[in-house]
């Protein structure tokens, strides 16, 4: 799309948002504009706003996008609010309300990229607004499932993965246990379509969500789009790493093993499987070293507790009570016998109105001092195990 010069104009700047964002018609429009929810077809260019020689980095033909979503960027959404069909016109804005801090990558060939925080100048034609719903019509939900897609698509690739998922999670709505009537025209190669492109969504939304380090929302997307196609080999790799992430280690091989049988020689999904022998392997010797630390060397290789270190143990438990039953009946001994001498030499020694809260202090003592030394005896005993 070329850029539009000032001399070709026809219209003066008008004022979008306190001297933030303006636009100028170029060409007048014909025919009514969009109202809000209403998808849009529509063509712009990308320049920097203050060079003088209008040089654009990058164009986007024929985008579709639906008027209040927000999925276009402010000055263009707000633009095309206030456009006819048919209307071409010049917008200026500065990067708050264009690309921002972000920026916007190049991914064509001879594109550049938008830089951060630019201020841009867009040139937009406006070529129609389309019919608001599509419920019932068949063609009409898979064309905007498979716009859905393509934005989604066009979104992730520009690293705008919020976007990307918005998009993504629209299409597979839109046509999600849906299926036409077997009566109407072409209705299998509609049904058909349709589970194609609810699995393609659902397999890119997994990605969005691996790019995003959320595997347990990756793991769950993949295994809706695989329930409608279980050999959707995109599905199934992204499964596989997301269980990967997650240490599912069954899981992620039982994925990879049918995605290998789909197509042997990838070499994404063969890179994974190695990975993943790697970190079994890893794993493996982890669990050997803490199961060592743990419970020494007489645990099985795999770290686990043998039926017979069972036994040993509860023999090893049972000592340890054998022990600590002829010790409670000593220590029931001792304390009686030094209840009996102390209140004999109470009687003997102490002054008779001091005797009767002496001899409270022993009996009420004694079974303290006793709980106290049956506590260190038994810890003892336990050290001797």
């Amino acid at each position: 799309m070329a850029p539009l010069s000032e001399d070709e104009a026809v219209d003066e700047w008008v004022d979008l948002m306190d001297g933030k964002m303006r636009k100028r018609i170029v060409v007048p429009g014909t025919a009514p504009g969009p109202e809000m929810e209403q998808d849009v077809v529509c063509s712009f260019s990308v320049s920097l706003k203050d060079d003088r020689t209008h040089r654009v980095l990058q164009n986007f033909t024929n985008v579709r996008y639906r008027i209040g979503e927000g999925e276009a960027v402010p000055v263009l959404e707000l633009c095309l609010r206030h456009m006819l069909v048919g209307e071409e016109c010049v917008a200026e804005s500065v990067s708050n309300f264009a690309w921002g801090p972000i920026g916007c990558p190049a991914l064509e060939p001879g594109e550049e990229g938008i830089p951060t925080g630019a201020d841009v100048r867009l040139n937009i034609v406006l070529h129609s607004c389309l019919p608001q719903n599509s419920e019932g019509n068949w063609e009409l939900l898979l064309e905007e499932a498979a716009w859905r897609k393509s934005n989604g698509n066009d979104h992730f690739r520009r690293r705008e993965l919020t976007k990307a998922a918005k998009c993504y999670v629209a299409g597979i709505k839109l046509l999600e246990h849906k299926s036409a009537p077997e009566d109407a025209e072409n209705s299998e190669a509609f049904n058909a379509s349709a589970d194609r492109l609810v699995t393609d969504c659902g397999a890119n939304l997994a990605a969005v969500f691996l790019e995003q380090g959320d595997a347990l929302k990756a793991k769950d997307a993949a295994t809706a789009a695989l329930e409608v196609d279980p050999d959707h080999l995109k599905g199934l790799y992204r499964a596989a790493k997301a269980c990967f992430l997650l240490d599912e280690f069954v899981e992620c091989e039982a994925a990879l093993q049918r995605a290998q049988g789909l197509e042997p020689e990838n070499p994404g999904v063969a890179r994974l499987y190695a990975e993943l022998r790697r970190k079994k392997k890893e794993y493996t010797a982890r669990s050997k070293r803490v199961a060592t630390k743990v419970f020494g060397e007489t645990r099985g290789q795999d770290g686990t507790v043998t039926e017979a270190e069972q036994e040993a143990e509860q023999e090893a438990g049972g000592t340890a009570i054998a022990k600590w039953m002829p010790t409670r009946w000593h220590v029931a001994a001792l304390v009686i016998a030094g209840c009996l001498m102390l209140l004999a030499g109470i009687s003997i020694v102490v002054p008779e109105k001091h005797r009767l809260p002496a001899c409270m202090s022993v009996v009420l003592g004694a079974p303290v001092l006793a709980v106290c030394y049956a506590s260190w005896n038994y810890n003892e005993v336990e050290s001797q195990i």
